[in-house]
């Protein structure tokens, strides 16, 4: 069975490095080896218009990410020539009167590398972005609203001590002033000069080491750590909140009920890099800091690590992780639940063609993975928590698989590392 594809001249003049749909998949931005970025509105499946052309990088631009919609419609964009942009558009519902000119530059920063990937974070721990750089550095923006910082950072110390809150109060919704001046600031300081961003109403979780600047409404901060050696390729958030079974007074005692809460779990990044290594980073609300969590194993990939993608939370406490890395190889970790000991699950080897790409679907029920060779494979988690493909799509279509153990890939015996 075999379903067709559409396609989209995005009027590029060179190849595109990052293309990525905002939250209701109705712009789809594309960054490109042109240094534009482009914005597309997706009004059907063959009806789409051009929205805006961004000109801002001096370089190749290399990644691209949509903010959540409670901070109103804001794309980062990051590139070769090191900087990190970040770009302001008019609200979701006049979106089918959107024009170039209600897109703007609201914010400009400058990190130590090539700016090699970007992510904005959940929005329950208000306006994050985490940029991966090539100098093996990861730097984390947070914008802190005064009124809510020290709320949310109450929320965290007592999940950090291993008690069970529920989620914090709801975010107010925001609205964006107009574009200021760019900041400035080196590796490790607070971003200096920007005024751009002061309307947004949003909490970082906890302070953060190094200096602050205070605006009307908040403060902007920087946490920049060492990653990875020789460059950190790729990044992803966690999921802010975990899912739990509690046992109530009655059920301790052997007869009462059992109740189930939502955790807001401090911080946390999972990151790959050119040291084969993929790891996990949590923020440390007591010393203001991020903090090496966990190491995976190092010979689970041979070469770069191309991609990481942390599965969406589907209701359920366990965690899970897909890697993938330029020698073929896809993995997948997973966690029962906070606390227990990480296991490979499944591992998969592209023959012949290197993974560049992992992406979950927004439930977490497939997984894609796409190759060089031009292809996306899809899988999905089996009964026994094997993962198996089930479809290919290529540059002509899209094809189910009869037998899932094909295609190139082939499943190879899951380990438990060693902890």
């Amino acid at each position: 069975m075999a379903h067709d594809l559409s396609s989209l001249d995005t009027a590029h003049t060179g190849p595109i490095h990052a293309a990525q749909l905002d939250h209701f998949g109705r712009h789809l931005a594309t960054a490109s080896e042109d240094q534009v970025v482009r914005i597309w509105a997706i009004l059907d499946v063959e009806v789409r218009r051009p929205v805006a052309q961004l000109i801002g990088h001096t370089a190749p631009v290399l990644a691209v990410s949509w903010s959540h919609p409670k901070f109103g419609p804001l794309l980062a964009s990051g590139g070769e020539d090191r900087k990190v942009l970040v770009w302001r558009g008019p609200p979701l519902e006049e979106s089918e009167k959107e024009s170039e000119s209600a897109w703007g530059l609201a914010y400009s920063h400058e990190v130590q590398g090539e700016a090699l990937a970007v992510s904005f974070g959940p929005w329950e721990y208000g306006l994050q972005l985490a940029v991966a750089s090539s100098d093996g550095q990861v730097s984390v923006y947070s914008l802190r609203d005064e009124s809510q910082a020290q709320a949310q950072s109450q929320i965290l110390r007592r999940a950090t001590a291993g008690s069970s809150p529920l989620l914090g109060p709801s975010l107010p919704p925001v609205t964006l002033p107009g574009s200021g001046g760019e900041g400035s600031g080196a590796a490790g300081s607070a971003i200096a000069g920007d005024n751009s961003l002061a309307g947004v109403a949003g909490a970082a979780p906890a302070a953060t080491s190094g200096a602050e600047e205070a605006t009307s409404s908040g403060r902007w901060q920087v946490e920049n750590f060492i990653a990875h050696q020789g460059g950190c390729f790729c990044l992803c958030w966690a999921p802010a909140a975990s899912p739990v079974t509690e046992s109530s007074a009655g059920a301790a005692a052997g007869g009462g009920e059992r109740r189930k809460s939502v955790v807001l779990q401090p911080r946390r990044l999972v990151t790959g890099g050119a040291d084969q290594q993929v790891r996990i980073w949590r923020h440390d609300v007591q010393t203001n800091s991020w903090a090496d969590s966990h190491h995976f194993p190092g010979d689970a990939h041979s070469a770069w690590i191309r991609d990481v993608a942390w599965r969406p939370n589907a209701g359920i406490p366990a965690n899970t992780i897909a890697s993938c890395a330029e020698d073929g190889t896809v993995v997948i970790w997973t966690q029962a639940m906070v606390g227990q000991p990480w296991e490979m699950k499944d591992k998969k080897e592209l023959h012949g063609a290197a993974a560049w790409q992992v992406s979950w679907s927004v439930t977490g029920s497939v997984l894609a993975v796409t190759s060089s060779n031009n292809q996306v494979l899809l899988f999905k988690e089996q009964l026994d928590g094997n993962w198996t493909q089930v479809e290919m799509v290529g540059e002509t279509g899209s094809a189910l698989l009869a037998s899932p153990a094909n295609e190139g890939f082939r499943s190879m015996e899951a380990t438990s590392p060693d902890e």
